[in-house]
Protein backbone atom coordinates (compact mmCIF):
# COMPACT_ATOMS: atom_id res chain seq x y z
CA UNK A 1 0.00 0.00 0.00
CA UNK A 2 1.31 3.30 -0.98
CA UNK A 3 0.54 5.72 2.05
CA UNK A 4 1.56 9.56 2.63
CA UNK A 5 1.67 10.26 6.21
CA UNK A 6 1.48 14.34 6.96
CA UNK A 7 2.37 16.15 9.83
CA UNK A 8 3.00 20.24 10.48
CA UNK A 9 6.78 19.88 11.45
CA UNK A 10 9.17 17.43 12.67
CA UNK A 11 11.40 19.47 14.40
CA UNK A 12 11.00 18.83 18.25
CA UNK A 13 10.46 15.63 20.13
CA UNK A 14 6.42 15.68 21.57
CA UNK A 15 3.41 13.59 21.38
CA UNK A 16 2.26 13.54 17.28
CA UNK A 17 5.85 13.73 16.53
CA UNK A 18 6.27 10.58 17.93
CA UNK A 19 3.33 9.01 16.38
CA UNK A 20 4.17 9.82 12.81
CA UNK A 21 7.41 9.07 13.20
CA UNK A 22 6.64 5.66 15.04
CA UNK A 23 3.80 4.55 12.86
CA UNK A 24 5.77 5.51 9.51
CA UNK A 25 8.51 2.70 11.10
CA UNK A 26 6.14 0.47 11.50
CA UNK A 27 4.47 0.73 8.22
CA UNK A 28 7.56 0.27 6.96
CA UNK A 29 8.71 -2.93 8.51
CA UNK A 30 5.52 -4.33 7.67
CA UNK A 31 6.39 -3.63 4.04
CA UNK A 32 4.32 -0.58 3.25
CA UNK A 33 5.46 2.17 0.98
CA UNK A 34 5.64 5.21 3.44
CA UNK A 35 6.88 8.86 2.72
CA UNK A 36 6.27 11.58 5.31
CA UNK A 37 5.37 15.35 4.39
CA UNK A 38 6.37 17.95 6.84
CA UNK A 39 6.61 21.63 6.12
CA UNK A 40 9.95 21.30 8.15
CA UNK A 41 12.14 18.37 9.27
CA UNK A 42 15.48 18.45 11.59
CA UNK A 43 16.14 14.65 11.98
CA UNK A 44 18.55 15.62 14.74
CA UNK A 45 15.86 16.94 17.01
CA UNK A 46 13.18 14.87 16.30
CA UNK A 47 13.59 11.22 17.22
CA UNK A 48 16.76 10.77 15.26
CA UNK A 49 16.81 7.03 16.04
CA UNK A 50 13.43 6.60 13.69
CA UNK A 51 13.68 10.03 11.71
CA UNK A 52 16.81 9.70 9.91
CA UNK A 53 15.55 5.79 8.75
CA UNK A 54 12.15 6.87 7.28
CA UNK A 55 11.84 8.85 3.31
CA UNK A 56 11.06 12.08 4.70
CA UNK A 57 9.93 15.55 2.23
CA UNK A 58 9.97 18.82 3.43
CA UNK A 59 8.18 21.34 1.85
CA UNK A 60 9.64 24.62 3.85
CA UNK A 61 7.67 27.08 5.11
CA UNK A 62 5.54 29.60 3.02
CA UNK A 63 7.79 33.09 2.99
CA UNK A 64 5.19 34.89 4.61
CA UNK A 65 4.39 32.55 7.20
CA UNK A 66 6.87 33.81 9.64
CA UNK A 67 5.82 37.78 9.21
CA UNK A 68 1.95 37.33 9.55
CA UNK A 69 0.30 38.55 12.98
CA UNK A 70 -1.50 35.11 12.55
CA UNK A 71 -0.52 32.00 13.33
CA UNK A 72 -4.11 30.69 11.65
CA UNK A 73 -3.21 32.68 8.38
CA UNK A 74 0.43 31.35 8.86
CA UNK A 75 -0.55 27.26 8.88
CA UNK A 76 -3.13 27.94 5.87
CA UNK A 77 -0.44 29.57 3.97
CA UNK A 78 2.18 26.46 5.21
CA UNK A 79 -0.75 23.60 4.07
CA UNK A 80 -0.92 24.89 0.50
CA UNK A 81 2.91 24.85 0.05
CA UNK A 82 2.72 21.19 1.76
CA UNK A 83 -0.45 20.05 -0.52
CA UNK A 84 1.62 21.10 -3.24
CA UNK A 85 4.71 19.06 -2.18
CA UNK A 86 2.50 15.84 -2.16
CA UNK A 87 3.44 13.96 -5.34
CA UNK A 88 1.68 10.43 -5.33
CA UNK A 89 -0.37 8.63 -6.50
CA UNK A 90 -0.96 6.95 -2.79
CA UNK A 91 -3.55 4.76 -1.88
CA UNK A 92 -3.89 6.47 1.87
CA UNK A 93 -3.12 9.66 2.38
CA UNK A 94 -2.87 10.14 6.85
CA UNK A 95 -2.90 13.95 7.37
CA UNK A 96 -1.84 14.07 11.56
CA UNK A 97 -3.27 16.73 13.99
CA UNK A 98 -4.40 20.12 12.73
CA UNK A 99 -4.47 21.15 9.91
CA UNK A 100 -2.28 18.63 7.75
CA UNK A 101 -6.56 17.28 6.96
CA UNK A 102 -6.53 20.55 4.80
CA UNK A 103 -3.86 19.87 2.89
CA UNK A 104 -4.59 16.12 2.65
CA UNK A 105 -8.33 16.99 1.27
CA UNK A 106 -6.93 19.77 -1.28
CA UNK A 107 -4.64 16.93 -2.64
CA UNK A 108 -7.59 14.51 -2.70
CA UNK A 109 -9.55 17.26 -4.71
CA UNK A 110 -7.31 17.75 -7.52
CA UNK A 111 -5.86 13.96 -7.85
CA UNK A 112 -6.37 11.80 -10.93
CA UNK A 113 -6.76 8.83 -9.14
CA UNK A 114 -8.01 9.80 -5.58
CA UNK A 115 -6.39 8.46 -2.79
CA UNK A 116 -8.60 7.27 0.56
CA UNK A 117 -7.54 10.39 3.40
CA UNK A 118 -7.58 9.58 6.93
CA UNK A 119 -7.65 11.90 9.46
CA UNK A 120 -5.72 10.85 12.63
CA UNK A 121 -7.37 13.66 14.89
CA UNK A 122 -5.00 13.53 18.47
CA UNK A 123 -5.87 17.14 19.43
CA UNK A 124 -9.53 18.72 17.50
CA UNK A 125 -9.12 22.42 16.93
CA UNK A 126 -12.10 23.17 18.83
CA UNK A 127 -11.25 21.62 21.46
CA UNK A 128 -10.16 24.85 24.09
CA UNK A 129 -13.32 27.44 22.42
CA UNK A 130 -14.89 30.41 24.40
CA UNK A 131 -16.87 27.97 26.44
CA UNK A 132 -13.21 26.30 27.97
CA UNK A 133 -10.82 28.99 27.62
CA UNK A 134 -12.89 32.60 27.77
CA UNK A 135 -10.17 34.28 29.39
CA UNK A 136 -7.46 33.68 26.48
CA UNK A 137 -10.09 34.46 23.70
CA UNK A 138 -10.86 37.40 24.99
CA UNK A 139 -7.05 38.08 24.71
CA UNK A 140 -6.68 37.13 21.47
CA UNK A 141 -8.45 40.41 20.42
CA UNK A 142 -11.35 40.91 17.60
CA UNK A 143 -9.25 40.05 14.58
CA UNK A 144 -8.26 36.70 15.76
CA UNK A 145 -11.59 35.60 17.01
CA UNK A 146 -12.32 36.64 13.83
CA UNK A 147 -10.30 34.58 12.11
CA UNK A 148 -10.50 31.50 14.91
CA UNK A 149 -14.22 31.20 13.60
CA UNK A 150 -13.58 31.56 9.92
CA UNK A 151 -11.24 29.08 10.32
CA UNK A 152 -13.35 26.59 12.35
CA UNK A 153 -16.44 27.30 9.89
CA UNK A 154 -14.46 26.10 7.06
CA UNK A 155 -13.29 23.14 9.22
CA UNK A 156 -16.96 22.08 9.95
CA UNK A 157 -17.67 22.12 6.28
CA UNK A 158 -14.12 20.18 5.30
CA UNK A 159 -13.59 17.39 7.88
CA UNK A 160 -17.44 15.54 6.48
CA UNK A 161 -15.83 14.94 2.74
CA UNK A 162 -12.85 12.90 4.70
CA UNK A 163 -13.27 9.08 4.14
CA UNK A 164 -12.74 8.31 7.89
CA UNK A 165 -11.38 10.11 11.10
CA UNK A 166 -9.14 8.49 13.92
CA UNK A 167 -9.36 9.70 17.20
CA UNK A 168 -7.77 8.54 20.34
CA UNK A 169 -10.82 8.00 23.45
CA UNK A 170 -14.02 7.71 23.48
CA UNK A 171 -13.76 10.98 25.18
CA UNK A 172 -13.01 12.43 21.63
CA UNK A 173 -16.04 10.51 19.68
CA UNK A 174 -18.36 11.83 21.03
CA UNK A 175 -18.02 15.18 21.38
CA UNK A 176 -16.54 15.12 17.83
CA UNK A 177 -19.45 13.56 16.27
CA UNK A 178 -21.37 16.02 17.75
CA UNK A 179 -19.47 18.97 16.60
CA UNK A 180 -18.96 17.43 12.87
CA UNK A 181 -21.86 15.28 12.76
CA UNK A 182 -19.77 12.77 11.12
CA UNK A 183 -18.58 9.03 13.03
CA UNK A 184 -15.23 8.75 13.76
CA UNK A 185 -13.06 5.38 14.77
CA UNK A 186 -10.76 4.90 18.38
CA UNK A 187 -7.75 3.89 17.74
CA UNK A 188 -5.10 4.24 20.87
CA UNK A 189 -1.89 5.05 20.10
CA UNK A 190 1.28 3.30 21.29
CA UNK A 191 3.93 2.78 23.91
CA UNK A 192 7.60 2.63 23.37
CA UNK A 193 8.73 -0.43 25.89
CA UNK A 194 12.31 -0.36 24.93
CA UNK A 195 13.16 3.15 25.85
CA UNK A 196 11.59 2.72 29.21
CA UNK A 197 13.06 -0.61 30.32
CA UNK A 198 16.33 -1.89 31.03
CA UNK A 199 18.90 -1.24 33.43
CA UNK A 200 20.05 2.04 32.31
CA UNK A 201 16.74 3.67 33.19
CA UNK A 202 16.58 2.23 36.83
CA UNK A 203 20.37 3.14 37.67
CA UNK A 204 19.34 6.36 36.29
CA UNK A 205 16.67 6.63 39.38
CA UNK A 206 18.67 6.98 41.88
CA UNK A 207 20.42 10.07 40.28
CA UNK A 208 16.95 11.37 39.96
CA UNK A 209 16.06 11.62 43.99
CA UNK A 210 19.68 12.76 44.85
CA UNK A 211 19.45 15.75 42.34
CA UNK A 212 16.29 16.89 43.92
CA UNK A 213 17.39 15.80 47.46
CA UNK A 214 14.76 13.28 48.25
CA UNK A 215 15.71 10.64 50.82
CA UNK A 216 15.19 6.92 49.83
CA UNK A 217 12.56 6.22 52.41
CA UNK A 218 10.09 9.39 51.16
CA UNK A 219 6.95 8.35 49.25
CA UNK A 220 8.11 9.65 46.03
CA UNK A 221 4.69 10.99 43.52
CA UNK A 222 5.25 11.68 40.12
CA UNK A 223 3.13 14.21 37.79
CA UNK A 224 4.49 15.00 34.06
CA UNK A 225 2.01 17.73 32.61
CA UNK A 226 2.08 21.23 30.92
CA UNK A 227 1.50 23.60 33.49
CA UNK A 228 -2.08 24.84 32.51
CA UNK A 229 -5.59 25.03 34.53
CA UNK A 230 -6.93 21.63 33.07
CA UNK A 231 -4.28 19.93 34.01
CA UNK A 232 -5.15 20.21 37.83
CA UNK A 233 -1.74 19.93 38.83
CA UNK A 234 -3.35 22.40 42.19
CA UNK A 235 -5.43 18.79 43.00
CA UNK A 236 -2.20 16.68 43.11
CA UNK A 237 -0.67 19.58 45.32
CA UNK A 238 -3.26 19.63 47.64
CA UNK A 239 -3.24 16.13 48.20
CA UNK A 240 0.55 16.46 49.40
CA UNK A 241 -0.55 18.63 51.88
CA UNK A 242 -3.39 15.87 53.43
CA UNK A 243 -0.80 13.05 53.17
CA UNK A 244 1.70 15.16 55.27
CA UNK A 245 -1.12 16.12 57.56
CA UNK A 246 -1.93 12.44 58.04
CA UNK A 247 1.56 12.19 58.96
CA UNK A 248 2.81 10.16 55.52
CA UNK A 249 6.03 11.21 54.21
CA UNK A 250 5.60 12.18 50.65
CA UNK A 251 6.91 14.57 47.90
CA UNK A 252 5.79 15.73 44.46
CA UNK A 253 8.07 15.73 41.33
CA UNK A 254 5.62 17.69 39.21
CA UNK A 255 7.29 17.78 35.25
CA UNK A 256 6.81 19.67 32.73
CA UNK A 257 6.73 23.43 30.95
CA UNK A 258 5.88 26.32 32.78
CA UNK A 259 6.29 28.57 30.58
CA UNK A 260 3.13 27.51 27.94
CA UNK A 261 0.40 29.13 30.42
CA UNK A 262 3.02 31.40 32.95
CA UNK A 263 -0.22 32.23 35.27
CA UNK A 264 -1.05 28.66 35.98
CA UNK A 265 2.22 28.11 36.62
CA UNK A 266 2.89 31.52 39.20
CA UNK A 267 -0.49 30.65 40.74
CA UNK A 268 0.76 27.05 41.62
CA UNK A 269 3.68 27.85 43.05
CA UNK A 270 1.38 30.55 45.22
CA UNK A 271 -0.44 27.52 46.42
CA UNK A 272 2.34 25.77 47.49
CA UNK A 273 3.83 28.53 49.76
CA UNK A 274 0.38 29.35 50.82
CA UNK A 275 -0.13 25.65 52.18
CA UNK A 276 3.83 25.87 53.48
CA UNK A 277 4.83 22.77 50.59
CA UNK A 278 8.26 24.19 50.17
CA UNK A 279 10.87 21.42 49.86
CA UNK A 280 7.60 18.78 49.39
CA UNK A 281 6.49 19.62 46.01
CA UNK A 282 8.91 20.29 43.30
CA UNK A 283 8.34 22.27 39.74
CA UNK A 284 10.78 20.59 37.23
CA UNK A 285 10.27 22.22 34.16
CA UNK A 286 10.76 20.39 31.11
CA UNK A 287 12.85 17.45 31.33
CA UNK A 288 14.23 15.87 28.10
CA UNK A 289 12.14 13.08 26.43
CA UNK A 290 15.71 10.81 26.72
CA UNK A 291 15.06 11.49 30.88
CA UNK A 292 11.76 10.67 31.24
CA UNK A 293 12.03 7.03 31.75
CA UNK A 294 14.47 7.90 35.09
CA UNK A 295 12.00 9.53 36.43
CA UNK A 296 9.29 7.68 36.26
CA UNK A 297 11.26 4.40 37.47
CA UNK A 298 12.16 6.68 40.31
CA UNK A 299 9.01 7.54 41.61
CA UNK A 300 6.95 5.16 44.00
CA UNK A 301 3.53 5.73 42.32
CA UNK A 302 2.24 8.10 39.41
CA UNK A 303 -0.51 10.72 39.79
CA UNK A 304 -2.22 12.02 36.98
CA UNK A 305 -5.45 14.51 38.05
CA UNK A 306 -5.99 15.74 34.97
CA UNK A 307 -9.68 16.52 33.15
CA UNK A 308 -10.74 17.12 29.86
CA UNK A 309 -7.75 15.32 28.63
CA UNK A 310 -7.79 13.04 24.73
CA UNK A 311 -5.83 10.32 26.21
CA UNK A 312 -2.68 10.40 28.88
CA UNK A 313 0.78 8.89 27.00
CA UNK A 314 2.37 9.65 30.45
CA UNK A 315 -0.01 7.43 32.14
CA UNK A 316 0.88 4.60 30.01
CA UNK A 317 4.61 5.16 30.49
CA UNK A 318 4.36 5.06 33.92
CA UNK A 319 2.47 2.12 34.02
CA UNK A 320 5.53 0.60 31.18
CA UNK A 321 8.28 1.56 33.96
CA UNK A 322 5.97 -1.34 36.14
CA UNK A 323 4.87 1.71 38.36
CA UNK A 324 1.48 2.05 40.04
CA UNK A 325 -0.99 4.41 39.02
CA UNK A 326 -3.84 6.83 40.12
CA UNK A 327 -5.92 8.47 37.67
CA UNK A 328 -8.54 11.16 37.31
CA UNK A 329 -11.71 9.67 35.53
CA UNK A 330 -10.78 13.43 33.48
CA UNK A 331 -8.38 12.14 31.75
CA UNK A 332 -9.54 9.86 28.39
CA UNK A 333 -6.95 6.98 29.52
CA UNK A 334 -9.44 5.55 32.15
CA UNK A 335 -11.15 4.27 29.72
CA UNK A 336 -9.21 1.27 28.61
CA UNK A 337 -8.18 0.87 33.21
CA UNK A 338 -10.45 -0.98 35.84
CA UNK A 339 -9.76 0.70 39.10
CA UNK A 340 -8.17 -2.05 41.79
CA UNK A 341 -6.98 -4.14 38.82
CA UNK A 342 -4.52 -1.86 36.59
CA UNK A 343 -4.95 1.40 38.06
CA UNK A 344 -6.61 3.42 41.12
CA UNK A 345 -9.19 5.60 40.09
CA UNK A 346 -10.39 9.06 41.26
CA UNK A 347 -12.89 11.73 40.15
CA UNK A 348 -11.46 14.55 38.59
CA UNK A 349 -11.54 18.04 41.01
CA UNK A 350 -10.34 15.72 44.35
CA UNK A 351 -7.52 16.22 45.57
CA UNK A 352 -9.07 14.34 48.76
CA UNK A 353 -9.57 10.95 46.82
CA UNK A 354 -6.21 11.55 45.45
CA UNK A 355 -4.74 11.41 48.76
CA UNK A 356 -6.80 8.45 50.11
CA UNK A 357 -5.25 6.68 46.84
CA UNK A 358 -2.28 7.30 47.57
CA UNK A 359 -2.33 6.35 51.26
CA UNK A 360 -3.84 2.90 49.98
CA UNK A 361 -0.59 2.21 48.70
CA UNK A 362 1.50 3.64 50.85
CA UNK A 363 0.13 1.79 53.63
CA UNK A 364 -0.38 -1.97 51.32
CA UNK A 365 2.64 -2.93 49.13
CA UNK A 366 1.01 -6.05 48.09
CA UNK A 367 -1.27 -3.45 46.28
CA UNK A 368 1.52 -1.38 44.95
CA UNK A 369 3.08 -4.63 43.52
CA UNK A 370 -0.21 -6.04 41.55
CA UNK A 371 -1.01 -2.88 40.07
CA UNK A 372 2.10 -1.98 38.37
CA UNK A 373 2.70 -5.95 37.63
CA UNK A 374 -0.84 -5.71 36.22
CA UNK A 375 -0.17 -2.46 34.59
CA UNK A 376 2.70 -3.25 32.87
CA UNK A 377 1.23 -6.28 31.61
CA UNK A 378 -1.85 -4.54 29.98
CA UNK A 379 0.51 -1.98 28.17
CA UNK A 380 2.50 -4.40 26.89
CA UNK A 381 -0.15 -6.61 25.70
CA UNK A 382 -2.26 -4.13 23.97
CA UNK A 383 -0.45 -0.72 23.39
CA UNK A 384 2.67 -1.66 21.30
CA UNK A 385 3.51 0.36 18.25
CA UNK A 386 3.00 -2.79 16.26
CA UNK A 387 -0.69 -3.21 17.59
CA UNK A 388 -0.99 0.83 16.46
CA UNK A 389 0.22 0.22 13.06
CA UNK A 390 -1.94 -3.21 12.60
CA UNK A 391 -5.12 -1.02 14.13
CA UNK A 392 -4.05 2.06 11.69
CA UNK A 393 -3.80 -0.35 8.51
CA UNK A 394 -7.22 -1.64 9.42
CA UNK A 395 -8.76 1.48 8.84
CA UNK A 396 -6.55 2.19 5.85
CA UNK A 397 -7.94 -0.84 4.08
CA UNK A 398 -11.68 0.19 5.17
CA UNK A 399 -11.37 3.56 3.46
CA UNK A 400 -10.14 2.60 0.40
CA UNK A 401 -12.29 -0.40 0.03
CA UNK A 402 -15.47 2.17 1.01
CA UNK A 403 -14.17 4.14 -1.48
CA UNK A 404 -14.26 1.36 -4.35
CA UNK A 405 -18.00 0.84 -3.71
CA UNK A 406 -18.92 4.49 -4.49
CA UNK A 407 -19.43 4.96 -0.49
CA UNK A 408 -17.68 8.72 -0.50
CA UNK A 409 -17.03 10.67 2.84
CA UNK A 410 -16.79 10.02 6.86
CA UNK A 411 -20.76 10.83 6.70
CA UNK A 412 -21.67 7.82 5.59
CA UNK A 413 -18.82 5.33 6.91
CA UNK A 414 -19.94 2.48 9.31
CA UNK A 415 -18.40 3.25 12.90
CA UNK A 416 -15.79 0.46 13.34
CA UNK A 417 -14.50 1.10 16.66
CA UNK A 418 -11.08 -0.43 17.25
CA UNK A 419 -10.98 0.83 20.81
CA UNK A 420 -8.93 -2.01 23.25
CA UNK A 421 -10.96 -4.84 24.46
CA UNK A 422 -9.34 -7.08 27.27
Amino acid sequence: MRIGLLVPQLVKEGGTERQVVRLAAELQTMGEDVTVFTSVVNPRTCYPDVTSRLNVVAAGRHPLATRLPSRRLADYLDMRRLAAAVAGPFDVLNPHHWPPHWAAAWVAGRAVQRPAVVWMCNDPPWRWGPAERPEALRAAGPFRRALRALFLRYDLALVPRLDRTIVLSDYVRRIFEEVYGTPATVVRSGVDLAALDGERCRAAASSVRKAHGIGPKTFLLLSVNILMPQRRVEDAVEAVGALLARGHDVHLLALGSTTYDPACAAGLRTLVRERGLEGRVTFTGSVPEAELAAYYHACDAYVHPNEEQVWALAVTEAMACGKPVVVSTGSAVHEVLSDGRDALLVPPRRPDAIADAVQRLLLNEMLRRRLASRGRRFVERTLSWRRYAESMMGVFEEAIAAQRDGRLGAATAPRRDTALVR
